[in-house]
């Protein structure tokens, strides 16, 4: 019985050998895999070239249009008989609320601790004639949340009004004790 078990798994053995010396790759495979390897890349170094072209033309195109804008404005200014840009200014002192969480970790549950940490910033907005650009100012130096923000306001004050701000700078100042995150 012994022996049967022995020739059976020998067998399986000798198969399975079989089985895995076929299933390896052959040398004109690892060829085929090599050149393959070769064209993607060379197709890859060619792509980082293009989209290395093709952001200098988007630069080149946002130098344009900003040439074009400061043109349109001045045009703008002349057809219309006007100064070319708004003028006005307006200042505020707001709240600036930041709330921190804290997990406190108190076995098996874990709770948190939320603080609040306060301070008050003065903020004043200058609209002057210039080329529509949206300037922010801020003193300490505090992260680009506030560009942004300041780019949603003065898009809303344009469309709240009416008026077209694109012969005018806004120049947002931002001025608090500590900085804001």
């Amino acid at each position: 019985m012994k022996s049967k078990i022995l020739a059976v798994l020998l067998l399986i053995s000798i198969l399975m050998n079989i089985y895995l010396i076929q299933a390896q790759p052959s040398s004109k495979d690892l060829l085929e895999m090599k050149d393959k390897i070769n064209q993607l890349e060379i197709n890859n170094s060619e792509m980082s070239k293009q989209i290395y072209r093709d952001n200098l033309s988007i630069q080149n195109y946002a130098s344009q249009l900003d040439l074009y804008r400061e043109k349109i404005a001045g045009l703008e200014g002349k057809i219309n008989n006007t100064p070319s840009g708004l003028s006005g200014a307006a200042k505020l002192e707001a709240p600036a609320v930041m709330q921190k969480v804290d997990y406190i970790e108190d076995y098996p549950f874990v709770r948190q601790q939320i603080t609040e940490i306060g301070s008050m910033m003065n903020i004043s907005v200058e609209i002057k004639p210039g080329k529509g650009r949206v300037l922010v100012d801020t003193k300490p130096l505090m992260g680009v949340v506030f560009q942004d923000a300041a780019n949603t306001a003065a898009y809303i004050a344009q469309k709240k009004t009416g008026k077209d701000l694109s012969g005018s700078d806004i120049i947002f100042s931002i001025d608090a004790t500590y900085e804001v995150p």
